[in-house]
């Protein structure tokens, strides 16, 4: 990840849809006129310029959005390695290159905390990761279980927690039954 010159430009990463919105104005505009083009026998140059703007910020939207899902997912996979610890977050900004990023940094962690993919605590230069929420499956399997005894099914002591959902399960489970991961 590269440094950026001006907080400006903090701008442009943070807000994609601003840019697809124009840019998808810009390519109605072509299409608007195009048809008004074709019914009028007019000039298709008349609107016709409206791709190459409408086009350039549609791209630089979709650019800069997928650039933004990479940080999360980056930023998501290297607090994992910190989850249930305290560190110092100049530390993990220097492990994910944002160290003279710290203003964009700090603003991921609190959208991924927002989301619900990421339970932390930032107070005075340090980090709290109490839990990093993977991506749950988006169809998830049914959950397979082994045939308990029956006095296994009605024994408390016989639960476990899912890591990924914190759904209580039957410890002969194979799969979690609320988000379907698979327990090792």
């Amino acid at each position: 990840m590269r440094s950026l010159p001006n907080d400006d430009l903090d701008f442009l990463k943070e807000n994609p849809f601003l840019f697809i919105g124009i840019g998808c104005v810009f390519l109605v505009l072509f299409i608007a006129g195009m048809i008004i083009a074709l019914a009028t026998n007019g000039s298709f140059w008349t609107t016709g310029w409206a791709i190459i703007p409408g086009g350039v910020l549609l791209a630089f939207g979709i650019t800069q959005y997928l650039q933004k899902q990479n940080y999360y997912k980056i930023t998501l996979a290297v607090l994992k390695n910190y989850e249930g610890k305290t560190v110092p977050l100049s530390q993990v900004a220097k492990e994910l290159n944002f160290e003279n990023e710290m203003r964009l940094f700090r603003k991921i962690l609190l959208e991924l905390r927002g989301s619900g993919k990421l339970v932390c605590q930032i107070d005075k230069g340090m980090i709290t990761i109490q839990m990093v929420h993977s991506e749950a499956p988006k169809v998830a399997p049914q959950p397979i279980f082994v045939a308990p005894s029956t006095d296994q099914a009605t024994s408390a002591s016989n639960t476990v927690y899912c890591p990924f959902c914190g759904v209580k399960n039957l410890e002969t489970a194979i799969f979690c039954k609320n988000c379907g991961q698979a327990f090792q």
